[in-house]
């Protein structure tokens, strides 16, 4: 019979058995069995897909657990089944996965060429990423003294950390917010990147926004030891980036708890 993630944890529980280190298992032997064919895909997908978003893989991973509970891989179906007709149980899990999928892409519907029906050329620019490209864009055509498009891109860096802070009345508050918020060493790292690593990271911050049920699981938390890093077949710099963003959020929230943080 099928179950739930949560009715798997309750099993577990009831038999004494540690669900966050099996899961953790399960996790690992996901990403390795994705980073396998990192490399064949990335090659693929770069010469024969033009918009990234437009296009996506779903992969159904089978794992069996032995009894000394470690995880091992059965395989992988690159066509996994999403009829949810089959039960209820199937029609609550899989239209979820569908949805939360749509979602996480964030599919939109293609342009013609030259944007005559309304498409990509037409329409207003609608995420951070898209505004950054076409003010580094704009910027190209013509000389100015802000060739790069920094100021008008660091108003658009995505916010800084929010704490909310303790006075000594004990209301809480919030020690940064909007644009005049960014704390100092957010900025200075925002204004030294080029327009295409913004864009790169405008888009992977909006990503992880629409993630909903998805656990994102590259790049590792910056905290956290990175442990696939070796199973690349070749480093990636779009990784680097995002690994280093990461690793400067993290400081960030690090400055605000010490109680450092302020607006510069």
């Amino acid at each position: 019979s099928k179950w739930t993630l949560t009715q798997f944890r309750q099993y577990c529980a009831q038999q004494g058995i540690d669900f966050a280190a099996l899961h953790a298992q399960f996790r690992d032997v996901v990403v390795k069995t994705m980073l396998s064919i990192e490399e064949p895909v990335h090659s693929g997908h770069k010469t024969t897909v033009k918009e990234r978003d437009r296009c996506f893989q779903i992969f159904g991973v089978d794992v069996m657990v032995d009894a000394s509970l470690t995880a091992h891989l059965l395989e992988v179906n690159v066509m996994p089944s999403l009829n949810s007709m089959i039960s209820p149980l199937d029609a609550k899990i899989k239209c979820n996965l569908v949805a939360d999928l749509l979602t996480l892409i964030g599919v939109r519907a293609p342009s013609a060429p030259g944007g005559a029906d309304g498409g990509d050329a037409a329409r207003p620019a609608t995420s951070i990423k898209e505004r950054l490209e076409r003010e580094a864009t704009a910027r190209r055509g013509r000389s100015g003294s802000d060739p790069a498009g920094i100021d008008a891109a660091a108003a658009a860096a995505p916010t800084a950390p929010r704490p909310r802070r303790r006075s000594s009345s004990g209301a809480a508050g919030s020690a940064v917010s909007g644009e005049a918020g960014l704390l100092p060493g957010f900025n200075q790292y925002w204004r030294r990147l080029a327009p295409e690593q913004r864009a790169a990271i405008a888009e992977s911050e909006e990503e992880y926004q629409r993630r909903g049920h998805f656990a994102r699981v590259y790049p590792p938390p910056p905290d956290a030891p990175a442990q696939y890093d070796q199973y690349f077949a070749a480093p990636r710099e779009a990784n680097a980036l995002l690994q280093q963003w990461e690793a400067v959020k993290l400081a960030a929230w690090q400055e605000v708890l010490a109680g450092t943080g302020h607006a510069p």
